[in-house]
């Protein structure tokens, strides 16, 4: 086991380490579901209630996207929420650079290894999936 858990990008060479990028991009997908709560949470708040409907809605997608890949592995599906994750994060980088909410380092911080997450889990389903390709070819 060693260090191996501590590595940010996570690159499999057995079951053992698959199953563990795989949890790698469960978690990532379960924080990018946590930063939905809070906009969930913010926009109640505020008085959006539209915002805070719909911001719940994609929170239930992101959690039930995030528990089919965690109990059933693919490589689509952390794709899919890389993908959606990646055009959030421009859209608020996008937003702060046209003098919009200005957030800091830790945020930037955040979304890399989320974003790591997410690839390894990727790696770690696809690895898995060959392995299952090998063992069905024997």
């Amino acid at each position: 086991m060693g260090s191996y858990g501590w590595k940010l990008l996570l690159n499999p060479t057995n079951v053992e380490e698959a199953r563990r990028a795989v949890k790698a991009g469960a978690v990532a997908g379960y924080a990018f579901s946590a930063l939905y709560v809070l906009g969930t949470v913010s926009a109640y708040l505020t008085g959006e209630i539209e915002t805070a409907v719909g911001c719940a809605i994609v929170t239930v997608v992101i959690v039930a996207l995030t528990y089919r890949y965690q109990t059933r592995p693919s490589t689509l599906i952390p794709l899919l929420l890389g993908a959606w994750f990646l055009v959030e994060i421009a859209g608020k980088i996008a937003t702060s650079m046209a003098g919009g909410p200005r957030f800091h380092l830790g945020w930037l911080l955040l979304y890399a290894a989320m974003i790591a997450g997410f690839f390894s889990g990727f790696r770690g389903a696809a690895f898995l999936r060959a392995e299952k390709t090998r063992d069905d070819a024997r």
